[in-house]
């Protein structure tokens, strides 16, 4: 093959190892498939040791898996790169990381580094980068762009991480606006790429439905929230907003999916004491797995988001995916994605009030909603094809790049 028709080789960057079971639907392994799906040559890498499953999972997804050589410390997973962030001068360290780079620049020689999981995989995507002097790229998710929080390294160095990317990638639009107001980067340098709809999602799983499902009556008009709950995701905000439905309607359901952490705990305890009549009609599951999420997805009439930040809003995507309208606050991500009025209902986050009346127009203008044309928006804006039209566009610039250094190397090389 002509060297400037060679396919462009992309090592990929993970925080954890890729599975399709995880908490995030699924979203990475969907990412891998897309750069595999272009026709790149792919390799995949983890800052978490991967074990023969993942490995196993990364070559079904077409892409090879890469891990340092068994010379290295037991354990050693890419992360120990990280060490060059924190301990730039422990020696032991540097010469473990040397070896590793020595072994990426033989073994893959990547034409660019993707960071997939926010900055901590970027700071070390722009090390190997720098190292083998290519280009990178890094996929922005975290709440904490728009939170302010601190972060493990200073906001100074996750600035220039950015300014010299590439491309940043931020999984919406208002994300993008936070990235640049916080680290005064110029916004035309910041690119929008969405979490995709995770693989397979849209097909019906070939498991059962799960049992407490099929018990709901389907008389009742089903609201469902499937997340990780945590404080900015307003679980006191959602609960009140359906007990003031409650109090006018006595056929309705909410089902409140998920992890719950024991900062919201005491809440929930103090709620179910407070209003039992409204707590009879919650049903509050803990956490799925995927195939119990698209039930849930389907079997609900509405999903409701009310956080006071989301970088994306996984449950948006999955919940429009399958043709079921979505009310949400104003929370950043989900805003970007419901602006088409087709999809659902916004409402200012961190007020009862917005959300109950929110809430209540869903439910009374439920017929206004087309599951047939909810699902193929959502497959236009979120779906395989509209994704991987994004991910090529970014790497445009870097195949352009490459073809000129090409030439300009075999011209050098002519006598």
């Amino acid at each position: 093959m002509n060297n400037r028709d060679r396919i462009l080789r992309v090592l990929l960057i993970m925080r954890d190892a890729p599975d399709t079971n995880s908490n995030k639907g699924g979203l990475f392994p969907t990412a891998i498939r897309h750069h595999v799906d272009l026709g790149f040559d792919v390799h995949v890498a983890s800052m978490t040791p991967m074990t023969a499953f993942h490995e196993d999972m990364v070559r079904s997804l077409g892409a090879q898996p890469y891990s340092p050589s068994q010379n290295m410390p037991h354990g050693f997973g890419i992360g120990r790169l990280t060490t060059i962030i924190k301990r730039r001068k422990a020696p032991s360290s540097n010469l473990t990381t040397r070896k590793t780079l020595s072994e990426i620049r033989r073994l893959i020689s990547p034409d660019v580094v993707v960071g997939l999981q926010s900055y901590p995989t970027g700071l070390i995507s722009r090390k190997i980068a720098n190292n083998l002097g290519v280009r990178y790229v890094t996929w922005e998710h975290l709440s904490s762009y728009y939170t302010g929080r601190p972060l493990s390294v200073s906001d100074e160095e996750i600035a220039v991480l950015f300014k010299e990317s590439h491309a940043t990638l931020a999984v919406s639009p208002s994300l993008g606006r936070s990235i640049s107001r916080r680290f005064l980067i110029a916004s035309e340098k910041i690119q929008t790429l969405p979490n995709p709809i995770p693989t397979g999602f849209v097909n019906p799983p070939s498991s059962g439905m799960p049992r407490w499902l099929e018990e709901i009556s389907s008389e009742k008009q089903v609201f469902a929230s499937w997340t990780s709950w945590r404080k900015i995701k307003r679980l006191d905000v959602l609960l009140h907003a359906f007990h003031r439905l409650c109090e006018e309607r006595d056929d309705l359901i909410l089902i409140v999916a998920g992890s719950i952490r024991q900062e919201v705990e005491e809440f929930l305890e103090n709620f179910s004491k407070k209003h039992p009549e409204t707590f009879k009609n919650v049903r509050i599951t803990g956490r799925l797995d995927r195939a119990a999420v698209r039930y849930l997805a389907e079997a609900a009439d509405f999903c409701v988001v009310s956080s006071d930040f989301e970088t994306f809003g996984l449950q948006v995507a999955e919940a429009i995916s399958i043709g079921t309208p979505v009310v949400s606050t104003r929370c950043g991500g989900p805003q970007d994605i419901l602006a088409d009025s087709r999809l659902g209902v916004l409402c200012d986050k961190g007020s009862v009030d917005a959300l109950s009346t929110a809430m209540l127009h869903i439910l009374e203008n439920k017929a206004s909603y087309n599951p047939i044309e909810i699902a193929k928006i959502a497959d236009n804006l979120l779906g395989d094809d509209a994704i991987k039209r994004k991910w090529a566009h970014v790497y445009d610039g870097i195949k352009t790049s490459n073809s000129i250094r090409l030439r300009q190397t075999e011209t050098k090389c002519r006598p």
